[in-house]
């Protein structure tokens, strides 16, 4: 439970992005709905497409469907595994925003 609200938490901070409308889940298993801009929570598509290639790019799987993606970590993970992840994670979307203005 304490490492599912740790993951929730970290997962959270990607809001200052400004693509993601909703964390949502339970303990270790979460989705994070993505939206082309955060007031309009107008879905976007495109976005969950190019964070597909660019996690695949960072050695990354998750499972995208356009516009969101889930995250599973291991039931055995630790708080360093939580944070490997969320760096990849955070990584994957910067790239595919920049993807996404060329």
């Amino acid at each position: 439970r304490e490492l599912g609200d740790y993951l929730a938490g970290r997962l959270e901070g990607l809001k200052r992005h400004g693509v993601v409308r909703e964390v949502r889940g339970r303990g270790l298993l979460r989705g994070v709905e993505l939206v082309r801009d955060a007031r309009t929570m107008e879905p976007f598509p495109d976005l969950g497409r190019a964070l597909k290639r660019t996690a695949l790019q960072n050695g990354l799987i998750i499972r995208v469907d356009p516009s969101w993606f889930a995250v599973a970590p291991a039931l055995i993970a630790e708080r360093s595994d939580i944070d490997e992840l969320c760096g990849l994670i955070e990584k994957s979307l910067t790239d595919a925003l920049e993807l996404l203005k060329k």
